[in-house]
């Protein structure tokens, strides 16, 4: 594959994960939808996830 089209392939899902972990966050703030505990982390965990893979600023070889 192209190397440009890996990269946005790469930051597509890095994105991806960022905005789940964020509608999660925000869904149980507002109570939109019935959540447990355990959904709140696992949206806290997407969110770090995606912003660490986002900080890095790791390149696609």
């Amino acid at each position: 594959m192209d190397q440009n089209v890996e990269r946005i392939i790469s930051l597509v899902l890095k994105v991806l994960a960022l905005a789940m972990g964020v509608s999660v966050v925000v869904s149980n703030i507002w109570v939109i939808i019935p959540v447990e505990t355990s959904i709140t982390l696992l949206g806290i965990g997407i969110f770090a996830i995606g912003v660490a893979s986002l900080i890095e600023g790791e390149e696609v070889d």
